[in-house]
């Protein structure tokens, strides 16, 4: 007997004894793999979709599809998959428009683990448009017959609109200024369209009076003009006006050329006379107890903002300044700001927050104040003496929540990625997120919330510097409160501009509202509608 035999022997003999009694061979059965997409309603395999909601043309948004290597149980959870589950293909069906495209997806998922299929949609046209994704794979608990998921996925692209210029006052009149004094006028240049609005140029016309050395005028420069706005955004502009005893009246206009199409060239009359009216002159005296960068300051939602009339001249000789009357002429939708001090020479802000009286701006968007100031002849100034503060976010993804109720409590969340609500370390809120916040990655990348309104009109404002790549869900939640109903305001800004609002009426205490999805990727920012409303358990209702 060779020595390979008597191997083979001894290996025979040790299998024959080890599987005395074993059962016969059509007992055993394979492992196999199961296959759950979060997508599907149907056992996890059949009835099938996803959707991008509304995205601007020339932008790309992206969402992922949850594939799980496991099967329900009868508890509502899950059971691992037996094997290693294999994805054949990943695909588009035919005749896909090509607004759509897998981005990537997994070939092999453990049992019990989930793989990401990103899918994006890019739409160049406004319409509604419809796609299939195709998954194959081994799984082992489909349906007979059935040889792959089929997932039907939808999105609306939505025109990216045009800039529009709005521009507070539309002309500006210096009223009465007595000789050699020099007088302001703040002029706001807003985008409150879709699109981003460019400046191409801001001049004097050629018969505008320019005041030079001795001779009397409007006064350049009236710089700096930012040569593009954001949606949403705006910024001001300084006209000044310093006439002479030469000349009664004086006339001209600044002109604008611009992206807006309705606005490609437009004029801001200058107006300004001589007289012994005094003067008002308003201006930003400190942000944040600092002296302010230039005439026209960005500020920030929160800032605490101080303005002074110190500058202002009686209308003669041996006059002096009175009294002052500041008004605030326009604030931002949703803002109760008012003015701590309206016939002193310096005034601030506040509003309310939770019962109590709190310095500074509230929300983001655009503050016109306007002075009048008496002299000691009882004569009021007659120019248009005003400041105009654009207050911006600093931060790249700020989130901004205001309503109608003063005794209602509502709460604004973010949930980062698929996090459940009111979780201690994906959803940022009161409870978790105030101060330092949450970690989502360290520095700019952790999201806080700056003010909890439990008794006011808001705003609660939740802000992430430099958010990582990842989904931003925004909630809002009628914490507590006894009214009937409140309509509560969401705006979303990214880096600045404003890039969705949303309103809606909330019915009933301890509703949730899922309001919009910030997908946040290499590509930048895009938002998707969630407008969900639900019944939650977390209030304190009465």
């Amino acid at each position: 007997m060779t020595r390979n035999a008597t191997l083979w022997g001894v290996a025979t003999l040790v299998l024959t004894q080890a599987c005395t009694g074993c059962p016969g061979p059509d007992i055993f059965t394979a492992l196999k793999p199961f296959i759950h997409v979060d997508a599907c309603t149907d056992r996890g395999i059949k009835n099938c979709t996803a959707e991008f909601g509304t995205v601007r043309q020339g932008l790309a948004q992206t969402i992922l599809v949850s594939v799980r290597n496991a099967r329900t149980n009868p508890n509502g959870g899950y059971d691992d998959g037996e094997a290693d589950l294999n994805l054949i293909e990943v695909k588009l069906g035919d005749n896909t428009d090509p607004a759509f495209a897998v981005v990537s997806a997994p070939t092999k998922i453990a049992k019990g683990d989930v793989g990401k299929i990103e899918v994006k949609f890019s739409p160049v046209v406004a319409s509604q448009l419809g796609a299939q994704l195709i998954i194959l794979s081994d799984a082992g608990n489909l349906d007979q017959g059935q040889t792959s998921i089929v997932i039907d996925i939808g999105g609306t692209g939505q025109e990216t609109g045009v800039p529009h210029l709005v521009i507070t006052p539309p002309e500006c009149d210096f009223g009465e200024v007595a000789p050699g004094v020099l007088a302001s006028c703040d002029v706001s240049l807003a985008n409150e369209g879709t699109l981003e609005l460019r400046i191409e140029t801001a001049e004097f016309t050629s018969t505008t009076p320019v005041a030079m050395g001795n001779t009397g005028g409007f006064v350049a420069p009236f710089f700096p003009v930012p040569n593009q706005l954001s949606p949403g955004s705006g910024v001001t502009m300084r006209v000044q006006y310093r006439p002479q005893s030469d000349a009664t009246q004086y006339e001209g206009a600044i002109q604008l050329t611009t992206t807006d199409p309705a606005a490609l060239t437009v004029l801001i009359p200058l107006h300004g006379r001589v007289g012994d009216a005094p003067t008002a002159v308003a201006r930003v005296e400190s942000v944040n107890s600092q002296p302010p960068s230039g005439p026209a300051p960005t500020v920030q939602p929160l800032d605490n903002v101080i303005l002074t009339g110190a500058d202002s001249v009686a209308g003669g000789t041996g006059r002096s300044i009175i009294a002052y009357e500041w008004t605030i002429t326009s604030r931002p939708e949703g803002s109760t700001v008012e003015l701590t001090q309206p016939t002193a020479m310096t005034t601030g802000f506040q509003f309310n927050s939770s019962g109590v009286n709190r310095p500074g701006l509230d929300v983001a968007g655009t503050y016109v104040i306007s002075l009048r100031v008496e002299d000691s002849s009882l004569a009021w100034s007659t120019n248009d003496a005003r400041v105009t503060l654009n207050s911006v976010p600093a931060e790249d993804l700020h989130i901004q929540l205001t309503w109608e109720d003063p005794h209602s409590d509502i709460d604004l969340h973010v949930v980062r990625n698929l996090g459940p609500r009111f979780s201690m370390t994906e959803d940022c809120y009161y409870l978790n997120c105030k101060g330092a916040g949450l970690n989502w990655g360290g520095g700019g990348a952790n999201p806080h919330l700056d003010v909890d309104d439990t008794d006011g009109y808001g705003p609660e404002n939740i802000n992430i510097n430099t958010p990582l790549n990842a989904n931003y869900t925004v909630g809002v939640h009628w914490y507590s409160g006894s009214a009937s109903a409140i309509v509560v305001n969401v705006r979303i800004y990214v880096q600045g501009a404003l890039l969705g609002e949303y309103v809606k009426q909330l019915s009933r205490c301890n509703q949730y509202w899922d309001v919009a999805k910030v997908i946040w990727g290499a590509a930048g920012a895009s938002l998707q509608d969630v407008d969900v409303m639900s019944q939650d358990t977390h209030g304190g209702c009465f």
